[in-house]
């Protein structure tokens, strides 16, 4: 009865009327210029937490593969491969990937131009994730930080909890500068 001609239509006609009162989608609003190249000179500062600076990197990991956060919830670490030209791995839970789904994996590639401030984040951040008390077998991308935010622990960060991490590492970026050599950091808070 699903598939009559006169069902079919009169559910396009109503999809119709239902869409024309409907307001108009919202988007993110984008992530200031400012705040990535605050991310990827945060991914090479030696002297920050070790998790802070690994959050970061997936923050700009997410930000050059146009993910949103459920997205890299499905990021299999173990798919990450890095080349000569850049960062691949594939995302294996997504709204339009994973089991039951026509499509079981989405690729995901970052470049290693992908960079506003030249700064080597990409292969950076790469390695920080490959170190003792930041790479365990897991099936989900961001794990909870350990409380002296230098390694994490194996249980994945909700929505709520990257929230709540992101809102720490935003309080601690500090404002970039532009110098004759490139970019660092300020003594002044960036937030």
């Amino acid at each position: 009865f699903s598939k009559h001609v006169a069902v079919q239509r009169s559910l396009a006609q109503i999809t119709c009327q239902l869409e024309s009162g409907a307001p108009p989608t919202r988007k993110a609003r984008p992530q200031p210029l400012l705040l990535i190249i605050a991310l990827e000179l945060w991914v090479m500062k030696e002297d920050a937490p070790r998790y802070s600076r690994g959050f970061a990197w997936a923050k700009l990991l997410k930000f050059w593969s146009s993910s949103r956060n459920d997205d890299l919830a499905g990021l299999v670490p173990s798919s990450l491969q890095l080349s000569g030209r850049g960062l691949s791995g594939a995302l294996q839970r997504t709204k339009t990937s994973g089991p039951g789904k026509k499509c079981k994996w989405l690729p995901i590639f970052v470049d290693f131009d992908a960079s506003f401030t030249g700064a080597p984040w990409l292969s950076t951040g790469f390695e920080l994730w490959q170190e003792k008390g930041m790479n365990f077998d897991r099936d989900y991308f961001v794990p909870l930080p350990s409380p002296d935010r230098m390694s994490c622990i194996a249980c994945m960060a909700t929505y709520t909890d990257a929230c709540a991490l992101s809102k720490e590492l935003y309080c601690d970026l500090l404002l970039p500068q532009r110098c004759e050599d490139g970019w660092r950091f300020s003594t002044s808070k960036l937030l």
